[in-house]
């Protein structure tokens, strides 16, 4: 899968489809009658390779019900603190292939305006990107996902 980003001001921006594991919505049809499956929630991600892990907006964390597994230090531009860790699925390009490749992933929870996501190296690892500064076109490529 090739997803293609034009390169802006504030960097390259993907669309990102955000919903919980497969082993969380298990869990909860498993549990407790009338537990809520919240419907994945699509929104932009920013190509951040300056990130170690990938930040998912709090916004997006409390409109999954995402529980904590633990917090962790978090260094940012802003400072530092201690960030929530959750479990989530990350689908990139989802509205642009449908065989974008979903990932389940540990995310850490900040404040983020203008997005949901930072895409950090643990999820740009699994793929290629091409920074084409001149053309203003980031080109991120991913193995396309089995059937």
């Amino acid at each position: 899968m090739v997803l293609t980003a034009p390169i802006g001001r504030a960097g390259a921006f993907v669309e990102v489809e955000l919903s919980l594991t497969a082993y969380e919505i298990h869990r909860r049809q498993s549990g407790a009658a009338g537990a809520s499956i919240p419907l994945p929630i699509g929104g932009r991600g920013l190509l951040d390779t300056g990130s170690e892990v990938s930040i998912i907006s709090n916004v997006a964390a409390e409109a999954l019900s995402l529980d904590a597994m633990r917090t962790v230090p978090v260094t940012t531009s802003t400072g530092t603190g201690d960030g929530p860790v959750y479990s989530a699925q990350v689908t990139l390009g989802w509205n642009q292939s449908p065989r974008a490749r979903a990932l389940e992933t540990n995310v850490v929870g900040q404040p983020l305006r203008g997005m949901h996501m930072l895409i950090g190296r643990d999820i740009l690892r699994h793929g290629q990107l091409t920074w084409d500064g001149p053309a203003a076109v980031a080109t991120l490529r991913f193995p396309v996902a089995a059937n």
